[in-house]
This record gives structure tokens, sequence and C-alpha cells, in this order.
């Protein structure tokens, strides 16, 4: 199942809200369509845990990811996460751009 969200700022922060116990699999972020993303830009995805207070954990391979240059329509996949990562319901994902037009980043996670 895929978990999005989307915003039409720059630099800006995305959040999800898992619905239930999952694996986390790959994520990929697309540009607004005809936003010109004309430098590679970052992002930064964390876990805000509900389980606990901690201020959040950065998805193991998932720190510092280059996102593209593009024109519009066009996305970024990233490589799976470099250890497995399990979510529960009620824990935030969270992506924090940097040099990047808006857009939607999607999480693919496989409900269990």
């Amino acid at each position: 199942m895929f978990l999005s969200a989307t915003s039409t700022s720059s630099n800006s922060k995305l959040f999800v809200t898992v619905p239930f116990r999952c694996e986390l699999m790959g994520a990929a972020y697309a540009t607004t369509p005809l936003a010109a993303q004309t430098a590679a830009g970052t992002l930064d995805i964390i876990v805000l845990s509900a389980q606990t207070t901690t201020t959040g954990m950065t998805i193991p391979g998932w720190g510092g990811l280059t996102v593209s240059t593009s024109t519009g329509k066009t996305s970024t996949r990233f490589a799976e996460p470099t250890a497995e990562t399990y979510l529960n319901s009620g824990d935030v994902l969270c992506s924090i751009g940097s040099s990047l037009v808006g857009g939607t980043i999607s999480f693919l996670t496989r409900e269990f």
C-alpha cells in the first residue's frame, strides 16, 4: 500500500500517519507538475514513533537522499532502506526537504 503526502511549497516538511503495522519497502519523490527542479535537492526521511517520546529516528540509508534535477511529472525513486524498518499504527513518516520544489512523497509499505 502507498502512503502519500503532497505540498506545493518549496522545502516542505511532509507528514504521513501510518494507519497499520507494516514494513517500509521503499519511497519516491515526485515534483509538482510543471515545477522545475533545476539543481539536485536533498531529502531526509525520519520516523516519529507513536510508542516512544523520542524526537525521531532516521531510517537506515535514508538520510541526505538526493532528488534528481527534473521538470514536472518526474520522480526520484530511493533505494530500499539498508535495514528492515517496521512501523506501528500511529507512527508518523516525515520527509524534510532542502533545495526542493514542491511535490509528493510516496512510501511503499507491506501490511502484516
